[in-house]
């Protein structure tokens, strides 16, 4: 018989904070390209780490619906050391996308 989660989903919740021109100052037409490039570029490296987090929490739905045991008490054990598991993996994942982006960033300053 055994115990096994019934997942639907993995929850989680993104704040990214994107620059912004400050409000009711124009952006002189010197830097208006400059600050365009710059911002797009921040946006989609938000919106890549962004992706890595989704497929981080795909990943976590999968591993703990993939998931059985004998009783729920040592699936709820298996679960919690998964999810750990997956955390890691997952900041690893994000901390070298930052890590390939650095120098590209750098260069827009």
């Amino acid at each position: 018989n055994g115990c096994r989660a019934d997942v639907k989903t993995v929850e989680h919740e993104l704040v990214i904070t994107l620059p912004k021109w400050q409000d009711g100052k124009p952006v002189p037409g010197s830097i208006g390209s400059h600050w365009k490039r710059f911002e797009r570029t921040v946006r989609q490296h938000e919106m890549t780490h962004v992706r890595i987090a989704r497929d981080y929490a795909a990943r976590m739905r999968g591993a703990i619906a993939a998931l059985r045991s004998d009783t729920c008490t040592e699936l709820a054990d298996r679960i919690r050391t998964r999810i750990q598991s997956i955390k890691v993996q997952h900041l690893r994942a994000q901390h070298l996308f930052d890590r390939r982006e650095q120098k590209r960033l750098k260069f827009l300053l």
